[in-house]
């Protein structure tokens, strides 16, 4: 008997990403000279969904939109359909399927009635988390899918920033090898990453220890109150797949598949005039997580910086009712 898919046998606590938000990654390609499908109407892809919240949330908020997901998680699928049924979301489909199955988008299914590819397709969490043969399908699903002027989002560990979470990985996994169970492994990782904290020394003992308090403050916020464990860390660094990509390994898999890079998202490593380029933005920030919108490499490049005047045909709206106010 084989043994169980990871997610089905630890849950994963998915969110919804604010940044692979239709509204987001749209306003973003219209900055960078690119001719976004509006997300009212727009048609979404998310590869690797879990169950399926950020397509529930996002589509919500879109009734007109529609939302196709797949994972190979099959529990996941049934949790996230059996929500979004509840909640009356009927502009979401979501599918137990392998990205292995799914390079031909409209024979798998996704494309649905309409038989149209997608404005949007969204693999977040997913690249460095799945063995090297497959983040060929994923790169190979997400050009498949795009439409002419879709826009993909791809997040992945990014190096040189990823090097001290590698050492806390090697570490944490050496010291959960003994335990069983999913909560134990947790729970004696942690217990070294709190040690490796409050370590004082001089040099790498510093910077590990700085590595390790930021690690544990970054799995608080990802740890759901009410979780048993930290599934997160059960699935990132004790995963059995975990993999950082400076900027040039990224473009040159991307461009391997027919794909090239729009922009980082958020905007956050200041403009190309200031630093020369995405890759030396990354290591003089030291960030050891990156994610991008991409497109298919063909036709006009997108621009190298943004162009404030596209802000002018923007419809921008903002709630400005007082804090503290009731309701509020």
């Amino acid at each position: 008997m084989s043994a169980r898919f990871a997610y089905d046998e630890v849950p994963y606590d998915t969110e919804a990403n604010p940044e692979a938000h239709p509204r987001s990654m749209a306003t973003l390609a219209r900055l960078f000279g690119l001719h976004a499908k509006a997300p009212s109407s727009a048609r979404v892809l998310e590869i690797g969904c879990g169950d399926g919240e950020h397509m529930i949330a996002a589509a919500s908020y879109l009734p007109r939109a529609s939302f196709v997901g797949f994972d190979l998680a099959a529990d996941a699928i049934a949790r996230g359909t059996a929500a979004a049924r509840a909640h009356g979301v009927e502009n979401v489909r979501l599918f137990h399927l392998d990205v292995r199955d799914a390079h031909d988008v409209r024979g798998a299914g996704l494309c649905g009635d309409r038989d149209e590819l997608f404005d949007f397709v969204v693999a977040h969490g997913v690249y460095s988390w799945v063995p090297e043969s497959i983040r060929g399908d994923v790169l190979a699903v997400m050009r498949n899918a795009l439409a002419p002027e879709g826009i993909g989002f791809l997040s992945m560990n990014a190096a040189p920033g990823w090097e001290l979470r590698r050492a806390l990985r090697m570490l944490m996994r050496e010291v959960a090898s003994e335990a069983h169970e999913p909560a134990e492994k947790v729970r004696v990782a942690l217990a070294l990453v709190d040690e490796l904290a409050s370590a004082r020394g001089d040099g790498f003992v510093d910077i590990l220890a700085a590595a390790a308090k930021e690690y544990r403050a970054h799995v608080v916020q990802a740890t759901p109150p009410d979780a048993p464990f930290s599934r997160y860390v059960f699935h990132d660094l004790l995963a059995e797949c975990n993999d950082p990509f400076t900027v040039a390994e990224l473009e040159a898999r991307l461009a391997a598949a027919g794909l090239r890079i729009v922009c980082e998202t958020p905007l956050q490593r200041g403009r190309a005039k200031d630093f020369p380029g995405l890759a030396a933005a990354m290591a003089r920030t030291g960030s050891p997580f990156l994610q991008v919108l991409v497109r298919r490499d063909e036709g006009a490049a997108p621009h190298t910086e943004p162009d404030l005047d596209a802000i002018g045909s923007m419809h921008l709206w903002a709630d400005h009712a007082p804090a503290g106010e009731k309701g509020v």
